[in-house]
């Protein structure tokens, strides 16, 4: 697992939504299993199998007013339409297996997302990407607003799946979190990468060391 750590407004965000072809880079490549993706196309990143989970869950993530089952099968919409139409009960099947494997509460897949707690809301959007088969995941503030019982359920599901094999990257405004999650830890400022080291090797205040030299070199 991978970790951006940096101050707010170091540029790891964009470099999420760079890698997920939100936005669009004049320079570097994106490649998943040796294969280079065109830049700035979401559509091809999520053909080949990268997610994001956005900073904002709720405006960027989420269509609150719709059900918990259509949120986590927004990806997949093509394997569940059929003639057009969409097939509700084979993606309320599959979302409802989801929503028991993730321990989603409460677990009913006709639930407005609105209506979730912030770590419930935060679960939908990793259901979306387990669902859709994401092998690469983009995971930008997956616990902000999300209450302490909740951030423990989602740190052991972000670390379930990095041990299935599945790549991971995660941003926090918190360092200590990046830390203790990532087993390799890059420290950006102003967009760039300054280090590149395993967690282990550094603690929250190296990680501000190296922003305040960067930031003043």
């Amino acid at each position: 697992m991978v970790g951006l750590a940096g101050l707010v407004g170091s540029g790891r965000s964009e470099i999420l939504e760079t890698v997920y072809g939100a936005r669009r880079s004049s320079n570097g490549s994106v490649s998943v299993k040796g294969r280079t993706l065109p830049r700035g196309s979401v559509f091809a990143a999520v053909r080949a199998g990268v997610g994001l989970s956005p900073e904002e869950r709720k405006s960027q993530g989420l269509v609150l007013d719709e059900p918990i089952y259509v949120n986590a099968t927004l990806a997949s919409m093509s394997r569940f339409a059929k003639g057009g139409f969409l097939d509700d009960r084979s993606a309320r099947r599959v979302a409802e297996q989801q929503i028991e494997a993730l321990e989603l509460r409460p677990a009913d897949p006709d639930r407005a997302a609105r209506t979730l707690s912030g770590g419930n809301q935060q679960k939908i959007l990793l259901a979306r990407w387990l669902i859709h088969g994401t092998e690469v995941l983009l995971l930008d503030e997956p616990t902000r607003g999300v209450d302490v019982g909740a951030r423990a359920e989602i740190y052991a599901l972000i670390r379930d799946l990095a041990a299935a094999g599945n790549a991971v990257v995660v941003v926090s405004s918190e360092i200590e979190e990046v830390l203790g999650l990532a087993d390799v830890v890059l420290v950006v400022a102003d967009g760039q990468i300054l280090r590149t080291l395993p967690s282990h090797q550094i603690d929250e205040h190296g990680v501000l060391d190296l922003v305040m030299k960067g930031s003043a070199a």
